[in-house]
């Protein structure tokens, strides 16, 4: 029979790592155990507490089909990790993101102009990857329960940490991963938050301690949160619940992950001195094993990177290490990596307008925080008032704390609403949610509406777009100024609701969390491209355009799969297509701003449809690019591209049917050997069996690598190495003269 209880389990959905903890029936926090982390890899990385690491990987097929979940997922070759950096992202902001962290995924623009991923045959949002995570996390959860108290039980309430400096577009997309996964009583907490409330239930607090600063550095994030806790002498659960933040800051594009990619960069020029030509084959490879040599310099001075498949070893030490995070830039300007963290916790005393003097405990959360230089930087700062890890598990806290006590959430980041193009504030940084705010706008004399315009501070003077942009009607009046009430309602999950009161009426505004990211210009020309792109016979501006762009997005994402011969010709053919494809793009872009500031286009007019004078501007300002030179040369070079791509990829294609067949000869030797063994009745010599079971079972994980390796290649239309299918060969041989032995 399974039993609901009345405990939570709180998940610490992590960029690189999760982990999670419930409340048993004494009242005690639980850390789950996992027991697919039980794995060597992760026991070096994380010693005892490995067991209870769930890798935030996941593996698909080549129809876009989950296949493996956490530990699993870390052995196949093009797995999604770090997704959690993607959350809430523009499809432009995605970009970019890929390209810092050199990660292998194909970035698609959603209907919103949201970051999608394509995977085989789909497209799949960030969020959808994570629920995988935690629709597994769950059921491990469950199971662990199980095996401590013999009963199989469904966890009522689910809580999962987000950084604090989740804006509310990312926060939304975190809960709706939690939907994605089946779950329906989701809660969310900060992690810092989380982790202060673990700390504190473990009683880590002095008497007459007061201040305490939350340093929260992970693979994708920093959050920085300093609490009050004089009401906590003691730490109950009732006062807990009392708990006051003084402020929250931090960076959400600032973590380890930005770290590694220095390290790599470094790692690709020491290479290079080498002559060793790094494509993007090897950088999974790379990345993972300076992950591995970062989390040994914490206690050693010198950690080796081997590289199995360039044949090469690097040493790194913990000197250079500190180098390259203390004085390269990150993303090739601005601050380096520690600066930017200085700069950061810096931030946050001034707006908590307390001295660094008055802190009493500093608490580091996140793996990067063991390193001895962010310790030292930390100490520089405030003192030595660390709460050192073996009183308390940076990597386990947040999971722990997430399962205890609710707690009064504050604002992040402020709301507001865009008025008269200046930012009016309605929900200010540091209050409590949930928050209900009446604001009043006034309606001049000959207006005819009120734009509602939502947004959240981002980093001013940039805002995220909370919905769209919306338009109430009113009637103009002479003389006389009207009144419209405009309400916000901002629940403990930041959960949105607008409501509209102006001359009786009450209007809800159905808001979706997006972001606004096109200027009119841009949203101007989609409707040119949607209007106009299906005339493939006249072979149209807007036609031409597409194929050109979708042209170019093939050679970029096909070019790093392909041979080095095709490379260069693919990257050559590309460029001459860019160049000329930028120019036309932005006559076009140019001219249709003169028709936006002819006609006084706004949103609204391209929204609802425009009138036919300016469709017919639109078509004449296309028809006119028909006739030029650089726009009859994007059309030859898109053709060139074509033909040079065509060939690339059926070279491609060729080299994965070879691996397929591969593949059936190595299944074949598999069941010879099955046969063989099942008709002898004979019992072999205990040696040679052995020795054949060895090699069956490291014929069929190199099977596994290999199908994997084709899974991912039809997925991404891209080449085998070929190293797979050598040791797919190699092993048949050795396999046929044991059974022949035997």
């Amino acid at each position: 029979m399974i039993k609901m209880v009345k405990t939570r389990l709180g998940i610490d959905l992590g960029t690189r790592n999760s982990a999670a903890a419930f409340v048993d029936e004494s009242g005690e926090s639980v850390i789950v155990h996992f027991q697919e982390s039980e794995t060597a890899d992760l026991k070096r990385r994380y010693g005892n507490e490995a067991k209870h690491i769930f890798p935030s990987v996941v593996a698909y097929d080549r129809y876009g089909e989950c296949m493996h979940v956490g530990e699993m997922a870390t052995r196949f070759e093009g797995a999604f990790w770090d997704v959690k950096r993607y959350l809430g992202k523009s499809y432009e902001e995605a970009l970019k993101e890929k390209e810092k962290l050199k990660h292998p995924y194909t970035v698609i623009r959603g209907s919103d102009g949201e970051a999608k991923f394509k995977i085989g045959e789909k497209e799949v949002l960030p969020e959808e990857i994570l629920s995988e995570l935690l629709k597994k996390i769950k059921i491990d959860a469950e199971k662990h329960y199980n095996r401590l108290y013999g009963s199989e039980i469904r966890f009522d309430r689910i809580k999962i940490t987000v950084p604090a400096y989740f804006g509310r577009n990312h926060k939304i997309a975190t809960k709706r991963a939690g939907e994605f996964a089946g779950f329906e009583n989701i809660h969310l907490i900060p992690e810092p938050v989380a982790a202060a409330i673990a700390c504190m239930h473990a009683g880590k607090f002095d008497e007459d301690d007061r201040y305490a600063l939350v340093f929260d550095l992970g693979a994708g994030t920093l959050d920085i949160v300093i609490v009050d806790h004089r009401i906590l002498k003691k730490a109950s659960d009732e006062e807990i619940e009392k708990l006051k933040l003084m402020d929250i800051t931090g960076n959400i594009e600032l973590g380890g992950d930005d770290m590694d990619s220095k390290i790599v960069d470094w790692v690709i020029g020491e290479l290079k001195k080498d002559k060793i030509d790094v494509n993007d084959d090897y950088i999974e490879e790379i990345q993972k094993k300076v992950e591995q040599a970062k989390i040994d310099l914490s206690t050693d001075l010198t950690a080796s990177i081997h590289l199995d498949r360039l044949g090469k070893s690097i040493t790194l030490t913990r000197e250079k290490l500190e180098g390259l995070i203390s004085e390269m830039p990150l993303s090739g300007k601005g601050q380096p990596f520690l600066e930017k963290c200085r700069t950061e916790l810096n931030n946050g005393f001034k707006n908590a307008k307390i001295g660094k003097d008055e802190i009493d405990k500093v608490l580091l959360i996140g793996g990067p925080t063991k390193m001895p230089i962010i310790r030292k930087m930390i100490k520089e700062e405030i003192g030595d008032c660390i709460i050192e890890d073996h009183e308390i598990s940076p990597m386990l806290c947040v999971a722990e704390g997430a399962c205890l006590k609710d707690i009064p959430i504050i604002v992040g980041k402020p709301y507001g609403l865009i008025k008269y193009d200046q930012f009016e504030e309605v929900a200010k940084k540091g209050v409590t949610m949930p928050i209900r705010k009446t604001v009043t706008w006034d309606i001049l004399p000959s207006e005819t509406r009120i734009p509602i315009h939502i947004v959240q501070e981002k980093e001013h003077p940039y805002y995220d777009t909370i919905g769209k942009e919306y338009d109430i009607l009113v009637d103009p009046t002479i003389g006389n100024v009207q009144r419209a009430d405009i309400t916000f309602k901002l629940s403990r999950e930041e959960e949105l609701d607008i409501t509209v009161e102006y001359g009786g009426s009450k209007i809800e505004l159905p808001l979706k969390s997006r972001k606004l990211f096109k200027t009119k210009e841009s949203n101007l020309m989609d409707l040119l491209i949607k209007e106009f792109v299906g005339d493939k016979s006249n072979y149209n501006t807007s036609y031409v355009m597409v194929a050109a762009t979708h042209a170019m997005l093939s050679a970029v994402n096909l070019s790093e799969f392909m041979e080095k011969s095709d490379q260069g010709k693919v990257k050559e053919a590309k460029n001459n297509l860019e160049s000329y494809f930028n120019v036309v793009h932005i006559h076009i872009i140019r001219k249709l701003s003169e028709l936006i500031n002819e006609f006084g286009i706004t949103e609204k007019n391209i929204k609802e449809g425009i009138d036919e004078e300016v469709r017919q501007r639109m078509r004449e300002i296309g028809k006119a690019l028909e006739g030029r030179k650089d726009f009859l040369e994007v059309k030859e070079n898109m053709e060139v591209l074509g033909r040079v791509l065509g060939d690339a990829t059926r070279r491609m294609r060729w080299s994965v049917e070879q691996a397929k067949e591969e593949r059936v000869k190595a299944k074949t030797v598999l069941e010879k050997g099955m046969t063989v063994r099942n008709q002898r009745g004979d019992e072999m010599p205990k040696e040679v069996s052995g020795r054949i079971e060895d090699k069956i079972a490291e014929l069929d994980r190199a099977i596994v690598d290999l199908e994997t390796e084709m899974k991912n290649a039809v997925m991404l239309e891209r080449g085998v190495d070929g190293g797979n299918i050598l040791k797919v060969s190699h092993l048949q041989v050795e396999l046929d003269a044991l059974l022949e032995l035997a």
